[in-house]
């Protein structure tokens, strides 16, 4: 897979490739740049992988919206998400914090640095073939595939919990 570095200032798109068990990849005209996969259909575990690394993404329990991000081939926890009330902190094992939400009340998800350089913006409707623009400023990001890849399970979680929510 190319870096999703490489693509920046290129239109990116989340496509859906499988219904059940849900599956995305991030692509490029015919190119993949990520992918995310769920193995079950109501799990709380999904594995993404881009160019830089594979990682599985899993909800500590059922009623928790934290999220432990863990290295898919080892094991080990690569980062821990808090949820917040507009925003949530994706705190690594280094130290570095990404704030992940909505910038505004109604405006799009993004991810920025917790310093306050923004990273990547979603499209207001990122889950029906919507946008992915990272920013100028994430070429210097060398965790931008695992930050697209997060970012876009937080709103695919958020989508299922929207429809359960509603009913449908």
């Amino acid at each position: 897979m190319k870096t999703i570095r490489e693509s920046i200032g290129r239109p990116m798109r989340w496509r859906r490739t499988r219904l059940i068990p849900a599956a995305f990849e991030l692509r490029i005209g015919d190119e993949a740049l990520a992918t995310l996969a769920f193995p079950g259909l109501f799990g709380r575990t999904a594995r993404a992988a881009a160019a830089e690394g594979e990682w599985s993404f899993r909800r500590s329990s059922i009623f928790s919206w934290t999220v432990l991000v863990e290295d898919a081939a080892t094991g080990g926890e690569v980062g821990r998400y808090s949820p917040g009330a507009r925003a949530g902190t994706l705190r690594l094992a280094d130290g570095t914090a990404y704030r992940i939400g909505n910038g505004g009340l109604f405006g799009p998800l993004k991810v920025w640095r917790e310093n306050g350089g923004a990273l990547i913006t979603f499209s207001r409707r990122p889950l029906f073939g919507g946008a992915m623009q990272p920013e100028a400023a994430a070429s210097a990001e060398p965790r931008l595939g695992l930050l697209s890849a997060f970012a876009f399970y937080l709103l695919v979680l958020r989508r299922r919990r929207a429809a359960s929510s509603s009913g449908g």
